[in-house]
């Protein structure tokens, strides 16, 4: 009996180490698949999140140091169940929020951009940039070389950028003010084709853009887009 009493401590010594790397543990994606049930990859951090009434998006406890945050909060670290101040469902902050990043090759002091986690029309898009900083906006491409880096930060053929003429037909202007000045057309664009107000909104490919309906019914408009911020 005695030598079974002095196992104990041992015994319960190894729990409490087992249980505490288990609560530590991280668990990192690279595709939505991977964050079951329901949850969506934060590729620019490559932690999941997962549906929150709270704030739409808050990170998993597998997600690190943004464990327990909203998407789009700008603490690294904060305590589970209290949101960041840039959380998505709270006043947006007057700075880019930490999971934004350069484009590749970019030089220092650059704007940011992210990925935002799901497909939606041009409207949504448009608020959900805005939503997450004060400095942020759906990212319009001044060159071709931003064009590029958009679409592979987007991941998609296709993708909405921050250009629209709904206020002046066939005045092209940027969600961050001014007329739009890269306007590189696809061949026969742009054509105006959509029903009830026309094209009006504008999206993208690697190399080219479109005029697009902003909101057509049954979910046809709905595209990836990406967010811009100036630091």
């Amino acid at each position: 009996m005695r030598a079974a009493w002095l196992l104990l401590p041992s015994l319960a010594t190894s729990l409490a180490t087992s249980a505490a790397c288990l609560r530590q543990t991280e668990f990192h994606c690279s595709t939505n698949e991977q964050c079951t049930p329901n949850g969506t990859c934060q590729t620019s951090v490559g932690y999941c999140s997962f549906p929150d009434s709270a704030c739409g998006q808050r990170y998993g406890d597998s997600a690190g140091q943004y464990a327990g945050q909203c998407v789009g909060g700008t603490q690294p670290g904060a305590e589970a169940g209290i949101d960041a101040p840039n959380q998505i469902d709270g006043p947006p902050a007057a700075v880019c929020p930490t999971n934004f990043a350069p484009l590749a090759g970019a030089p220092a002091g650059s704007h940011v951009y992210r990925k935002l986690p799901n497909n939606a029309n041009w409207p949504t898009q448009v608020s959900s940039c805005t939503a997450l900083s004060t400095k942020a906006y759906l990212a319009v491409p001044n060159d071709a070389t931003e064009l590029m880096g958009l679409a592979t930060v987007s991941g998609a053929a296709i993708f909405w950028v921050g250009i629209d003429d709904q206020t002046t037909e066939g005045q092209y202007v940027q969600v961050n003010g001014g007329a739009a000045t890269f306007l590189p057309w696809a061949t026969g664009q742009p054509d105006n084709a959509g029903g009830g107000g026309g094209q009006d909104c504008v999206a993208a490919t690697s190399t080219t853009i479109s005029d697009e309906d902003c909101s057509g019914g049954g979910g046809a408009s709905n595209r990836p887009a990406v967010c811009e911020c100036e630091p």
